[in-house]
């Protein structure tokens, strides 16, 4: 029988394997289950902060149930009438404690990465993928480019919105996206310092020094040279005294 596998690693090297196979009913829903048709396995990321990792599963009843009984479950394809299968909430399980989510490093999902950490932040790739799918495309950048790619491109998308909303909307943490926002700040202000590091008056008092691209003096203006003269003169009168 296939199952779903789910890892989910931890700082502490603590590695919770889990294998989620098809959804079995109950003994009380067996009495009016016809047969099990097929499981699904919702994963409620959206719901991770709050709730950790939660794991909402179903089964498939084919057995059809009358209108009577509240169902409408009929439908008419070329003149036949055909049953719908019932979609029953089986059970939900919590693989991860939202107190534990702390020591998460990754969680993985059938050999695909669904979240990771960023710094001291868990990153919800469900969405980040799912937004950078749609508006970014395959982009080949490190994680923090890709984010901040993608909040530019947000950014546009709904101006209304806060950062904070932006954030949620994305799958990045609040306070994640603004280091890497102000990182981002920071970079650009380092290449526009070192590009435009020309050489330029520096002040001493009210008198203008201009430097050489060597940073050698360049020129001084002549109320600086007068000041210097009479600093010497005054030096030759205490010697001579």
């Amino acid at each position: 029988m296939q199952c779903i596998q789910v890892k989910v690693y931890y700082q502490n090297g603590v590695l919770d394997v889990f294998n989620l196979n098809q959804v079995e009913v109950g003994e009380r829903a067996k009495k009016v289950v016809e047969l099990n048709m097929g499981s699904e396995h919702s994963f409620r990321f959206d719901r991770l902060e709050e709730e950790g990792l939660r794991v909402d599963t179903f089964f498939y009843d084919s057995k059809v149930v009358s209108e009577e009984q509240g169902g409408s479950v009929w439908e008419v394809i070329k003149d036949i009438f055909v049953g719908r299968a019932n979609r029953d909430h089986s059970s939900i399980l919590f693989l991860v404690a939202p107190e534990d989510l702390h020591e998460v490093t990754h969680i993985v999902v059938d050999g695909e990465k669904l979240v990771w950490r960023f710094g001291n932040h868990l990153i919800n790739g469900i969405k980040f993928y799912n937004h950078q799918e749609m508006y970014l495309g395959e982009n080949l950048g490190s994680f923090a480019e890709r984010a901040l790619e993608l909040y530019k491109k947000m950014q546009t998308l709904h101006p209304l919105y806060s950062d904070e909303e932006l954030a949620v909307k994305i799958g990045v943490p609040a306070v994640a996206l603004k280091s890497i926002i102000e990182h981002a700040v920071l970079m650009e202000v380092d290449e526009v310092g070192s590009e435009d590091d020309l050489p330029t008056p520096a002040t001493i008092g009210t008198t203008n020094i201009e430097l050489d691209e060597a940073g050698k003096v360049k020129s001084v203006d002549s109320e600086l040279l007068e000041d210097l003269s009479n600093l010497m003169d005054d030096a030759l009168d205490m010697l001579t005294s």
